[in-house]
This record gives C-alpha cells, sequence and structure tokens, in this order.
C-alpha cells in the first residue's frame, strides 16, 4: 500500500494564505493568516481536483465521473549542481485564489504564488502555479487538466534551475494494472486499459523517466542531485513517472529572467487502435535499454 510522503522542509510557520497579487509584505502579513492543511477544490460538470499547496502531495485526487484516477502529482526543484530536490511545498505560500472562469458550478481554477522569503519583497524567487480543470459531460470518462508554472528570478545574478515534475495516476481507481510510454519528445501516455491519460508539456524536457513506485519518488526526495534516466516503461503495474527542465535564469528583468513551463493533461476512454499502438510502444520499450539514471554523489 502507497504511503503518503510529507517532506521535511522549512517551518510551518512559514506557510500563508490569500490573494494571488502581493502589494506588499506589510499588507500581505496583515491579510493572510497562516494555511497549514487549506485544501482547495475545483470542480467542472463530471470532474473535481483536490490540491494540498503546503504539501508534497500536491495535487491528490482528479476525480472524473466519480472515479479518483490520481494519487499525486507535484514538482520539485534543485538550484545548482548540488544538494537535494526541495518539493515546492517547502516554499513560503505567499497567494492563493480559487476562481470560477466558465460560469459553470464551482471554482474551476486556482493560482497559487511561492516564494522563498517570507515575502515576495525578500525573496530570491518566485514560482506561480495555475491549474485550470475542465470536465466533460457527465458519464463521458473524460477530463482535461491545463497547468502553467512560471519561476521567476527575482535577483541580479543568474541560478542554475533543475525542474522536476512528477505524477503517479492510479487510472480507474487501480494502481496495480497502468502503463507508459513516452510518444514523442513532449508527450507521455498512460493506459490501463480502461483509460487514457495524455500529458503534453511546452517545452519538451532535458530529461524523462518512467518507474514503478516509489522509485523516481525515492529519488526526489533523497538529499542527493537527481538526473533522470531517459529511460522506462515496458511494464504493467503500479507506474510513475517524471520529467526534468534543466534551465539558467538570468538577472531580474532580463529577457530570460524566468522560464514558463505549460502543460495539457487529459483523461480519456481509448478507442481500440490506441490501445494497439500504446500495446506496441510497451513491447518496443521493454526490448531497448536507453540508460540508466545519472546520480551525483
Amino acid at each position: 500500500m502507497k504511503q503518503r510522503q510529507v517532506s521535511s522542509g522549512s517551518s510551518a510557520s512559514a506557510w500563508r494564505r490569500g490573494i494571488l497579487q502581493v502589494v506588499s509584505g506589510a499588507v500581505l502579513a496583515a491579510m493572510m493568516p497562516l494555511a497549514h492543511a487549506t485544501l482547495y477544490n475545483l470542480a467542472d460538470s463530471n470532474s473535481t481536483l483536490s490540491v494540498d499547496p503546503t504539501s508534497d502531495m500536491g495535487i491528490n485526487s482528479w476525480t472524473v465521473d466519480g472515479v479518483n484516477q490520481l494519487y499525486q502529482q507535484g514538482y520539485w526543484y534543485r538550484i545548482g549542481a548540488t544538494g537535494g530536490e526541495q518539493n515546492l511545498s517547502v516554499l513560503t505560500l505567499l497567494g492563493a485564489k480559487a476562481t470560477d472562469t466558465n460560469f459553470n458550478p464551482g471554482n474551476n481554477h486556482l493560482s497559487l504564488l511561492y516564494g522563498d522569503g517570507t515575502t515576495q519583497g525578500n525573496s530570491t524567487f518566485t514560482v506561480a502555479l495555475g491549474l485550470s480543470l475542465a470536465g466533460g459531460a457527465p458519464g463521458s470518462k473524460t477530463s482535461d487538466l491545463a497547468t502553467q508554472l512560471t519561476f521567476t528570478n527575482l535577483t541580479n545574478t543568474g541560478k542554475d534551475v533543475h525542474l522536476f515534475q512528477y505524477s503517479d495516476f492510479d487510472l480507474s481507481g487501480n494502481g496495480t494494472q497502468d502503463q507508459a510510454v513516452t510518444t514523442n519528445a513532449n508527450t507521455i501516455v498512460q493506459s490501463d486499459g480502461g483509460m487514457i491519460e495524455t500529458d503534453g508539456v511546452v517545452p519538451a524536457p532535458s530529461h524523462w523517466q518512467i518507474g514503478p513506485y516509489s522509485g523516481i519518488l525515492d529519488s526526489l526526495s533523497d538529499g542527493n542531485p537527481t538526473t533522470l534516466s531517459d529511460s522506462g516503461g515496458g511494464t504493467v503495474g503500479d507506474t510513475t513517472y517524471a520529467r526534468q527542465w534543466d534551465f539558467t535564469l538570468q538577472p531580474a528583468g532580463g529577457a530570460n529572467s524566468s522560464f514558463v513551463l505549460s502543460g495539457d493533461q487529459r483523461i480519456t476512454v481509448p478507442d481500440p487502435g490506441t490501445l494497439v499502438l500504446l500495446a506496441a510502444g510497451v513491447l518496443g520499450l521493454a526490448g531497448a535499454t536507453r540508460g540508466k539514471r545519472s546520480r551525483s554523489e
């Protein structure tokens, strides 16, 4: 049985909730109460999404037509070549706001703003994350989640950043029969035979990895620098996957002082042709060895 892991990050007194637009540190401190365990629930048509922005569980539920499809999805980062990765939840939650953008019942969009200081004014970088849920018609078993993450340097020196997105889908509510493959540089497709999840990102990652629970998660949590192996797939089981982006942020105000990552994840019922292609991809990956995970000690 999966055990939920919680990062041992900075003091819990750092977590705060409030509006997305931060006017000043004084206003932020005055207006935003502590947010130790604030959960945000999005809803649209046949779908709901549960997000815990102060836990490394991150998105911990994505329900489509009453069935949860997701165990965990979140982001980790490392600045520099040494040391381990940290989950976004170790940062201060500077702002959080759920809104309704399509006039359906319930909020379908969540905006989060993190910083490494207690306010935006004394942070050296911020991470803004937007999540937009679009459910399908009731009974369609379709749903879509669009994401946009912006990592911004607020200092006058460059930053060497390594960003990771980790996903653990349990499609059809069953975490024992999933399989995943890369279909191109930008896309990973996961299926359990009855449901399919297509995950596309822009830009393409620097590295990726598919593997059984909990190997990738352990790698991101062990205190050592991680480089994903550019390998995996070809097995059926409790499958997880991750992608890695390596980039340098220029000093604040420059043309490349921010990095923007856009993603779209769609859950559908696959047609027979898609299942055949997915099976072919799994068989192809099963016979290929594309490298081992590189770890710096």
